[in-house]
């Protein structure tokens, strides 16, 4: 953690398996260099986009965002899709049943 934060990472989780190291777009070439001139191993290190805050998506609405999300992520023309929606308990047994 300590490496994480001289190197100028603003947050570190953990995942199953790996490190998730959160910084400014702006600090990732340096954060990655540090952590490499320290000896840490980097397994990959990219831009993506973080929500900051997010939307509840109730059951009713939820079987119509899904079959967006596929669509934008069958489109040959998209790389990636981000989200700030979050499932509602209701949404989620409803989609399960």
């Amino acid at each position: 953690m300590e490496q994480v934060i001289e190197a100028g990472g603003d947050d570190l989780e953990m995942d199953d398996e790996n490190f998730i190291i959160t910084c400014e777009p702006t600090m990732l070439h340096e954060v990655r260099t540090a952590l490499m001139a320290a000896k840490v191993p980097v397994k990959n290190s990219e831009l993506t986009m973080i929500a900051k805050t997010s939307v509840e998506v109730s059951a009713a609405d939820a079987p119509a965002v899904l079959k967006f999300m596929d669509l934008l992520e069958e489109h040959d023309d998209v790389v990636n899709v981000y989200t700030n929606f979050e499932l509602s308990a209701e949404a989620v047994e409803a989609l399960d049943a």
